[in-house]
Formats: structure tokens, C-alpha cells, sequence
């Protein structure tokens, strides 16, 4: 394992390219397309957001509580708001600039395990790629969740297993916050305490380094489950997306992919079974249709960068409404009992699921394209742009398996970078392919 402990001038001057790179491309693209419209999950991101700075806690839909969203970027997103206002193009901007960080952070985890000159042309196709450039125009958790998830397994083979305990402690915290944005993140968290089992000099101080990255992990997470338990009367860890994913990912019709139609249905029983209780709450009679009417303007209001507040909270009385736990259960319960009725169905839908993961650059296309992000393109230019989209995947993939099998890596080090990859493509196993 080649590592570099002295940094030269010329390292600095790579750090600084690479980072602005990164940034012309990335603040250009969103320059360039990033006041478009939200959809699907940046409205609810933006929403939580846009409530929490505005002193209505979190807070989505008619100002219901939410559990559905972990905390961690509408958290972030709200402290951005306080500053600027609702205004999500400039959440994007400022995204940009975090994302940027990417190619550096790629960089020097790269000097930890290869040679320099694989380290930098890792650094610099990651500035290069076209999806990572694309999605910085997204509000999604990605953007923030893949820097942190780099930086913390950077800082963890940067501490020698825990041996440099400051470096373990940032760590720690670097780790606890990625599981704040994308809980699915938890259960990597035993392959981390085993490498740093394996790296430590005796079994005694092993356990204490898993015992600081649990117990900074404990302590950022359980306020949130408290805050939960007291909004939906029952344990919720940091959000309540599984049975939701489960239910598109299992279900009569499913084919591995995402299903906007499926994806409605939790939503669907949710608001059935709390439109007559909003009705009876609010203080103003209004017939089912009308309650729909301002749901509807509501989801339409959100997308706008200065959003009317078209309800404002403590307008109605919540007390009979249910918590959206209730989507959980409902996705749980059906995708339960289809695995039961058709288990050879649902085994047969795994492959499928991996696919579907592992042709993202493909479904971002469409995704973009189907919502007129990039307007109207003949055949040829259309055919381009999609394969300017997938061809470096195809041939990064390539690399990285020859690049895998001839590099000399210690045993540890292999357990934790291949096991993220590992990891990330069994989880289809047990969700839908989004998070």
C-alpha cells in the first residue's frame, strides 16, 4: 500500500486544479439549467427545508409532521435557507461547490491506496464524469452523502485503524452525519468496526475504536428517534422510506426498475385515510375535492423558488391525523405478502433490481429528458448525448475490475473498498432501487 506522508507544492497545485475542474464544470452546468422546476423528491427535501427555516418545524404537506425524510439534508439545506431564503437554485449553487470537492477527496483517498499517477487519473476522471456532473443540478442527498462517504473512509485509513485518534474521532463524526443523510448507510457500519478490528494492535484497543464510532453514532442519531417516537407513538430510526421502497420493488407488476405509479399508491392510502380527518380539522368547511384542490397547489407552490405559504400551520387541528408511519406499514404488509405468494416471482425480480441499479446513467437520461430538462433533440444529437452519458461508466467499470484484480492491496483495505461496492449492490436486495 503506497501511502505519501509529506505533501509538495506540486500536490497543492493538483488539489487546486482538480477542484477547479471540477467546479467550472459543475457551477456551469447548474448556471445553465438549474432553475428549472423540482420534482419528485426534491419537492419534499425543499419542503422540509423551506418549513424548518421558516419556524414551522419539520414539516411537509398541509404542515404535517414528517418521518418520511432522514434529518440530515433538510437539516443542512434549511441552515442555507436561513441565509437566502426558499430559493433552491441557490441551494444548488452552493451544492455545486460541495460536490466540487469530489475529484480532491478522490484523489487523496487514492494516494492512500495506489500509486500516484492511478490516484490522480482517478481524481481527474471523477471531475470528468457526466453524471456526477449532471446530478449536482438535482436536490438530492447524493451530492452530499458521496463526498462525506469518501472523506470518511479517507480519514479512517488515514488513522491507522483508530491509532491516530483525532483523525478516528473526525472520522467517527464524518460517518455518523452520511448516516443522518442516507440511513441505509447503518449497515455498513459493521464492516467498518470489523477492518478496525482487524487493524488494530490487540483485541482491547479494537474494541475502543468500534466503541467511539458507535457511541458518535449513537449520540447523533437518538435525538432524531426520540423526536420520532414522540410524533408517530412508536420507534422510528431516522425515516420511515422502507416499506415504501419495499412495496415498489415487490409488488404485482414490479420489474426491478422505479415505477412512478407504484410510487403513489403509499401516498395514495395515506391521503385517504386523512382527507376526512384534515377536513374535520381544519376551521373552514371544505368538501374532499377542495381538500385535494389545496394539496395540489401545495406540491405546485414548492417548485416555485419563492413559495407561497398557502397553509399556514396552526390553522387546523392534527390531532386525529395518522403519522405517515402509515405508508411504511401499508408498503411492509404488501410487499410481505407478495414475497410469501410468489417467492419464485420475487427471487426472478432480484437480477432485475441489480440491473436496474447498475444502469443509473441510463434512467438519469430518460429521467432528464422525459421532463423536458433538455428540450426538444433530433435522433442524432439525441443518440450523442446518451452515449457521451453511458460510455464512461462502461469503460470506467472496465477498468476498475482489471485495476482490482492486478493491485497488490493489503487484506484490510480490500474488506473496506470493495465492501462498499459489495454492499451498495446487495442492498437492492432488500429495497427498491431508490433510497
Amino acid at each position: 500500500m503506497y501511502i505519501r506522508k509529506k505533501s509538495s507544492a506540486s500536490f497543492w497545485k493538483h488539489l487546486f486544479l482538480l477542484y477547479s475542474v471540477s467546479l467550472v464544470l459543475r457551477l456551469g452546468f447548474v448556471l445553465l439549467v438549474g432553475r428549472g422546476d423540482l420534482s419528485l423528491d426534491e419537492i419534499e427535501y425543499h419542503m422540509l427545508a423551506a418549513n424548518l427555516a421558516e419556524g414551522n418545524g419539520y414539516t411537509w404537506f398541509f404542515g404535517l409532521p414528517s418521518t418520511f425524510r432522514p434529518p440530515g439534508y433538510p437539516f443542512l439545506l434549511s441552515a442555507l435557507y436561513l441565509i437566502t431564503g426558499p430559493n433552491y437554485f441557490a441551494a444548488r449553487i452552493v451544492q455545486s461547490m460541495l460536490a466540487a470537492t469530489l475529484p480532491g477527496l478522490t484523489y487523496l483517498l487514492g494516494r492512500q491506496v495506489f500509486e500516484e499517477k492511478t490516484a490522480r487519473l482517478g481524481g481527474f476522471l471523477t471531475a470528468l464524469y457526466p453524471p456526477l456532473i449532471v446530478h449536482c443540478a438535482a436536490l438530492l442527498t447524493e451530492n452530499i452523502f458521496i463526498p462525506l462517504l469518501i472523506l470518511g473512509i479517507w480519514l479512517l485509513i488515514l488513522s491507522k485503524g483508530g491509532e491516530r485518534i483525532r483523525l478516528h474521532l473526525f472520522a467517527s463524526l464524518i460517518v455518523a452525519v452520511a448516516v443522518l443523510l442516507r440511513p441505509s448507510f447503518t449497515f455498513f457500519l459493521p464492516v467498518i468496526c470489523l477492518w478496525l478490528l482487524l487493524k488494530a494492535r490487540n483485541a482491547r484497543r479494537g474494541y475502543a475504536r468500534i466503541g467511539v464510532l458507535l457511541g458518535i453514532w449513537i449520540l447523533a442519531v437518538s435525538p432524531w428517534c426520540l423526536r420520532n417516537y414522540e410524533v408517530a407513538g412508536q420507534f422510528v430510526y431516522l425515516d420511515t422510506r422502507a416499506g415504501y421502497n419495499l412495496f415498489i420493488g415487490y409488488r404485482d407488476g414490479a420489474d426491478g426498475s422505479f415505477d412512478i405509479r407504484a410510487a403513489q399508491e403509499p401516498i395514495d392510502v395515506f391521503m385517504a385515510s386523512n382527507i376526512p380527518k384534515l377536513q374535520r380539522g381544519l376551521k373552514e368547511e371544505l368538501a374532499e375535492r377542495e381538500v385535494r384542490r389545496r394539496l395540489y397547489d401545495e406540491v405546485v407552490s414548492y417548485k416555485q423558488t419563492n413559495f407561497p405559504n398557502h397553509i399556514p400551520a396552526g390553522t387546523y387541528d392534527l390531532s386525529e391525523v395518522e403519522s405517515d408511519v402509515l405508508m411504511h406499514e401499508w408498503g411492509m404488509q404488501r410487499a410481505r405478502a407478495f414475497v410469501v405468494a410468489h417467492p419464485w416471482k420475487a427471487l426472478k425480480l432480484i437480477p432485475l433490481k441489480f440491473m436496474s441499479f447498475w444502469n443509473l446513467e441510463h434512467r438519469l437520461f430518460i429521467f432528464a429528458y422525459s421532463q423536458n430538462f433538455l428540450g426538444p433533440l433530433p435522433p442524432p444529437l439525441l443518440a450523442g448525448a446518451l452515449s457521451l452519458l453511458i460510455a464512461p461508466f462502461a469503460c470506467l467499470t472496465l477498468l476498475g475490475v482489471f485495476g482490482a484484480v492486478g493491485c497488490k492491496w493489503d487484506l484490510d483495505t480490500k474488506l473496506l473498498l470493495i465492501g462498499i461496492v459489495v454492499y451498495y449492490s446487495l442492498i437492492v436486495k432488500c429495497q427498491d432501487i431508490v433510497d
